[in-house]
């Protein structure tokens, strides 16, 4: 997959899967195979996402959920499970997104934030469970406004904002920091929806496209930042002409003023 040869990721991935699944079968029990069975339904999703295929993918993320759900059903306190869980909920609200079914997405993600709400407030320093929190609520706040939400869309913007400006990530995170640049294209994209919103007037449009831009801004440094040190990964840099291309169209959008 990481090479791009996706046909081939696939038919590895399934023969990976089908071996799991007689695995599963011979040894019902076995917590660490069901999981691993899991994992590769999870696989199978990302595959299949990659490949625009976004049903597919759906389905693949709800039969991992499946899995980790019973797998926490017999043990609620495992950390595994309960972050299985989170990533799957997340996934299956993307596709949704893809789908051009918003408001469908908002429940897997609003699950997928309470778990991550529980993870950060018992452990606030791991910046693994923190960066899934600021992810859910980034994405909430995009899906609000595609959902014609738009107090809930701000909420959840100002919420993940201040996470991120709350967060301490090492330089030399690029992993991180490539997400954090994600989290802010999120971010600027639910402005955008709000900007173009029906009924929005012309000072409030001008309000978004700047909050819009800003947060472009910000992608774009971190991305940069990154390039500039040489670790940017390869498929982040069309990402990075992405976000440049979308703060000059926002900019553009706000030095045409108010009645734009």
């Amino acid at each position: 997959m990481l090479q791009g040869d996706l046909a081939g990721a696939l038919a590895r991935n399934t023969e990976a899967r089908d071996l799991r699944a007689g695995l599963v079968a011979a040894f019902p029990l076995n917590a660490s195979y069901r999981r691993s069975l899991g994992v590769s339904y999870y696989n199978e999703g990302e595959i299949y996402a990659a490949l625009a295929r976004a049903a597919d993918a759906l389905d693949s993320f709800r039969r991992d959920l499946a899995i980790v759900e019973a797998l926490a059903a017999t043990d609620p306190a495992n950390e595994q499970y309960r972050g299985d869980i989170a990533y799957a909920l997340i996934r299956i609200g993307d596709m949704f997104v893809t789908l051009g079914r918003p408001a469908s997405a908002l429940a897997p993600y609003e699950r997928s934030l309470a778990l991550r709400l529980t993870d950060v407030a018992a452990d606030p320093s791991q910046l693994w469970k923190r960066a899934s929190l600021i992810e859910a609520r980034a994405k909430l706040a995009r899906t609000h406004a595609a959902a014609g939400r738009p107090l809930d869309a701000l909420r959840e913007a100002a919420a993940a904002t201040a996470l991120i400006d709350g967060t301490t990530i090492d330089p030399s995170n690029a992993f991180i920091l490539s997400a954090v640049a994600g989290f802010y294209v999120d971010l600027a994209a639910a402005h955008t929806i709000l900007a173009d919103a029906p009924g929005t007037s012309a000072p409030l449009r001008r309000i978004r496209w700047t909050a819009a831009r800003d947060l472009y801004r910000r992608a774009e440094a971190v991305w940069a930042g990154l390039r500039e040190r040489g670790i940017i990964a390869a498929a982040d840099r069309p990402k990075l002409d992405a976000a440049s291309r979308e703060a000059a169209a926002a900019d553009r959008r706000v030095a045409a003023g108010p009645a734009s």
